[in-house]
């Protein structure tokens, strides 16, 4: 009996090894082993950021030449005008629109007649620029000029071309991630990674059939952001803390003809949930910051540009730039806050 259990133990020993070496024919752990893909949305031509993100998007070379879009002097005062300087993609661009028909213009004429004074307007939108190209250019401005105030917008789509989808299985998890003994084990040992990465398999199928979320350290298939870029948002919007910002989060003008129950790897879905997780961040930083997503009444496409809804009606596309109804509604929802001393 004895030596059926030594011969027993070596078998299992020998089997042991031998799934350990085989395992470790790829460099990745098993668990580990679902890689990582860019995010392309399917319903619409993908973002893709100009340049990759920084560090607290900090400008890499603040002597060059800053995106300007245009600029304008508002209003009639004396001495020299109060200049401000508004940074974001192409909604604030003015995609569609005459440049006075902005909502920067309109918040400037606001501004003008509320203070008895001139306002320059410096344009700083830049079309797909994501947050961080977007928070760059802020800094390189501030690097060559000086402003009396900035306004940033975050528009939610800014965290697309950052987004990712697993690929080639459908979970990720990191062990290194899990305390005790086990993330021990299913670090250093192939086999035991593969062994609790199947128990694991189990239970987050059977968790996230009942709605229950999967535990932090497992990537589940789908789209997702990963934590590094919103890390790297909050530290961006710190960055700007003594430049006296007023952050503004807008939704697509669109979002007033998406279905209350879109499904979630919609277009409309997973830029609400963006939306969120923007918001997210800026509360934690104590941002200044104004809410305008829920900005359009939903149903109404009256602040659709007309060439949009268009798309919207023939192919489907979600409209995305507010006409020049929508940039003075877009004012409107910031004026106040714009107006603080």
């Amino acid at each position: 009996m004895s030596r059926r259990l030594r011969w027993l133990g070596w078998g299992t020993v020998l089997a042991l090894c031998t799934a350990e070496l085989g395992l470790r024919t790829e460099p990745e752990l098993p668990s580990m082993r679902a890689t990582y893909a860019p995010f392309h949305p399917s319903e619409r031509p993908a973002v893709h950021g100009l340049q990759p993100d920084t560090p607290g998007c900090v400008e890499l070379d603040p002597h060059g030449t800053a995106p300007r879009a245009w600029g304008m002097v508002i209003g009639e005062g004396e001495g020299p005008p109060i200049k401000v300087l508004f940074a974001g993609d192409s909604v604030t661009l003015g995609q569609g629109v005459r440049p006075r028909e902005t909502f920067a213009v309109h918040l400037s004429e606001v501004l003008a007649k509320a203070k008895g004074i001139s306002v320059e307007v410096v344009n700083a939108g830049v079309n797909a620029a994501g947050y961080c190209g977007v928070i760059r250019s802020v800094h390189h401005h501030h690097e060559n000029e000086t402003f009396d105030r900035t306004v940033i917008t975050l528009f939610v789509d800014d965290l697309e071309q950052r987004a990712v989808v697993l690929e080639g299985g459908d979970l990720r998890a990191n062990p290194a991630l899990v305390d005790g003994w086990v993330a021990w084990a299913a670090t250093e040992s192939f086999a035991a990674n593969w062994v609790w990465f199947q128990a694991l398999r189990w239970a987050v199928d059977r968790s996230t059939a009942g709605g229950t979320r999967a535990p932090e350290y497992v990537a589940t298939a789908g789209r997702t952001v990963p934590a590094k870029t919103l890390e790297n948002l909050a530290l961006s919007i710190e960055g700007l803390a003594e430049k006296d910002v007023l952050w503004l989060l807008v939704a697509p003008v669109g979002f007033s003809l998406c279905e209350a129950n879109a499904d979630p790897n919609s277009e409309c879905a997973w830029m609400a949930a963006d939306g969120d997780r923007i918001a997210k961040v800026l509360d934690a930083t104590g941002a200044e910051w104004v809410d305008l997503r829920n900005l359009w009444p939903t149903g109404d496409g009256s602040a659709v540009l007309n060439v949009e809804m268009s798309w919207w009606r023939e192919q489907g596309r979600l409209p995305v730039h507010p006409n020049p109804i929508g940039h003075a509604q877009i004012a409107g929802g910031a004026a106040s806050a714009f107006l603080k001393p």
